[in-house]
């Protein structure tokens, strides 16, 4: 799904003007979802625990994984030559995440222990949060990495501890506090004359994000084994565009990748999905009744005629 929403945005980047480079992280901009907002949008609607929402969680966590990697290969991607730094930059990535699970698996588990036995709620926040700044300081002073990967990672990493709900527990306050600040400041990078200038390449953008990434997830999910209620749902849930889109933007932005017309194209589509994301729940609902109703109708038939 990744691959083909890349090269399928990759196209739309072409045919808007943008040169092969940008026009590849338009499309892997695209290819993502929000795991923030399916992860909303699935316990508001009590489908945590469902059969899609499993597997849309770990999609989108997948698809997470596949940023990050994308993301460190941007600075080749800028520069003139692209296979040595790559792999320079690959490499420290693999370090990084290799010194971070051996730690988190070694360290981290022993050291919640130590201070739940405190009994301590405020000093127990500290230490979840102190982990994910000092996983995020190193992964950017020491490797050259980005902050963002480097809390997404310390989140990962405490999830593998046997306190990890009491550390999600303690977390969530902050998470919905800054998900908030998060989307506020996406809004003013905004410029919204430039959006509505651009509003009917927006709408083909989201078309793309949105009902090419549910057609195709959809498909997939089904081939892989899916009931067709729990692919077609799985689809819809994950049909706009995510977060870390932002933050590969912003990269390509600074690294001359991107001008600011693309930047906002890029801001735009996503921001637009999310806020169409609730019509694309609807409509995949939809689609799972009239194809439930359809299959009920022929079995009725099938029934009536033996």
């Amino acid at each position: 799904q990744i691959a083909v929403i890349l090269l399928v945005g990759a196209a739309a980047g072409l045919g808007l003007g943008l040169g092969p480079t940008p026009a590849l992280v338009l499309g892997a901009c695209l290819s993502i979802s929000s795991t923030l907002v399916l992860v909303k949008v699935l316990i508001e609607r009590g489908e945590l625990d469902s059969l899609h929402g499993k597997n849309a969680i770990g999609w989108s966590i997948l698809q997470d994984i596949a940023m990050i990697v994308f993301i460190v290969a941007l600075p080749p991607l800028a520069g003139g030559d692209l296979v040595g730094p790559l792999l320079l930059a690959l490499g420290r990535a693999a370090v990084f995440l290799g010194l971070a699970v051996v730690l988190g698996t070694r360290l981290l588990p022993a050291l919640f222990a130590a201070v739940a036995r405190l009994q301590s709620a405020e000093l127990f926040s500290l230490a979840v949060i102190g982990t994910a700044l000092v996983t995020a300081f190193a992964s950017s002073a020491i490797f050259g990495l980005s902050l963002a990967l480097g809390a997404f990672v310390a989140g990962l990493l405490v999830s593998e501890s046997d306190l990890s709900y009491q550390a999600a527990a303690e977390v969530i306050p902050f998470r919905d506090l800054f998900a908030v600040l998060f989307f506020v400041s996406v809004g003013m990078l905004i410029d919204p004359v430039a959006l509505v200038a651009a509003l009917p390449v927006v709408a083909g953008l989201v078309g793309v994000a949105a009902a090419g990434k549910a057609v195709v997830a959809s498909g997939l999910a089904w081939l892989l084994g899916l009931p067709v209620r729990s692919a077609v749902l799985l689809g819809a849930t994950i049909a706009h565009v995510g977060e870390f889109s932002f933050l590969a933007a912003e990269n390509a932005l600074g690294l001359g990748l991107f001008d600011r017309a693309a930047y906002n194209l890029v801001l735009g589509t996503a921001v637009a999905s999310i806020l169409v994301h609730p019509l694309t729940m609807r409509a995949g609902e939809q689609l799972v009744l009239g194809y439930e109703a359809r299959v009920n109708r022929l079995a009725t038939r099938s029934k009536e005629d033996r």
